[in-house]
């Protein structure tokens, strides 16, 4: 208990940022990691890894890490 608490402070003192900003970050990050990692591949799997299937998952990933990437460094800015 004592270690978290002194990593927690230790965190917060370094960044200069709320930990409530630090706590959204680290959530939205892994919700980003979710949907690219678990559920874009159910388009594949459901469509019985037809070739199109392939595209349509490319085409998605890829419109998913723009737009994940451009939200994350306008919020960033903010």
């Amino acid at each position: 208990m004592k270690y978290s608490q002194w990593r927690r402070r230790r965190l917060v003192g370094e960044s200069k940022v709320p930990i409530r900003l630090l706590v959204l970050r680290k959530v939205f990050l892994t919700s980003c990691i979710l949907v690219d990692g678990v559920f874009l591949p159910w388009i594949v799997i459901a469509s019985n890894r037809a070739i199109f299937s392939y595209a349509l998952f490319a085409a998605g990933l890829v419109l998913a890490v723009f737009l994940e990437a451009r939200f994350y460094f306008r919020w960033k800015k903010a």
